[in-house]
């Protein structure tokens, strides 16, 4: 199974984009999520890392294994808004 660490910078932040992203990919990716005020650790790895925005990506890059695919979210969607259909 495909693995996407999100790392975000406070715990309820952390929980809403968690439960988005399980919303929308499912049980096809395995999640897991980190937050820099609590419960992150070092040397994160994963096939995909996201952190949820530019303000914590100098201070979240500390954390990351520098191999590993980072992206930065830009943007958030509610998706409650569009149709999806899921596989």
């Amino acid at each position: 199974m495909k693995g996407l660490t999100l790392i975000t910078k406070g715990k309820n932040t952390c929980k809403a984009l968690h439960q988005q992203l399980y919303d929308l990919l499912g049980d096809r990716v395995r999640i897991k999520s980190y937050f820099i005020d609590g419960n992150i650790s070092n040397n994160i790895t994963d096939e995909l890392i996201v952190i949820s925005s530019r303000l914590i990506y100098e201070e979240a890059m500390k954390f990351l294994n520098l191999a590993c695919p980072v992206i930065i979210a830009r943007r958030s969607i509610n998706y409650h808004i569009f149709p999806m259909r899921r596989e």
